[in-house]
């Protein structure tokens, strides 16, 4: 009767400390493939092709920027969420930049006001 107890005791035991272990490990998983991170964050808040950001997710926990691919066209990375388990998460857009692309964003183009004439011809 001892005995069986003192097993009965030791599965116990056991079972309950796989569960402990078995969490700790998905949280320790989680955090060495990067799934650990939830949502999706981008710092220049969106598809802004005027400012250079950076999206941060679970594919891409170190973040990933936004780029110039030449001299007029501009990589932007941003958040989307298309509703799939895995949450918001970035993705990219290549966009032509008329006043050029310069250090992972697009220049503004500079318009000038017309300047007025006077006088006769």
């Amino acid at each position: 009767m001892k005995k069986s107890l003192i097993f009965f005791g030791v599965l116990v035991l056991l079972i309950s400390l796989s569960f402990v272990s078995a969490g700790l490990f998905d949280d320790l998983w989680n955090k060495i493939t990067g799934k650990a991170i939830t949502g999706c964050t981008d710092t220049d808040e969106g598809n802004d092709v005027y400012t250079k950001g950076t999206c941060t997710d679970w594919q891409y926990p170190s973040g990933v920027s936004d780029y110039c691919q030449n001299s007029q066209y501009n990589t932007e990375a941003y958040c989307y969420d298309d509703g799939n388990e895995n949450g918001p998460y970035c993705t990219f857009a290549v966009v032509s930049c008329p006043g050029g692309c310069e250090n992972g964003a697009c220049k503004q183009v500079q318009t000038q006001e017309p300047i007025p004439i006077t006088g006769k011809c």
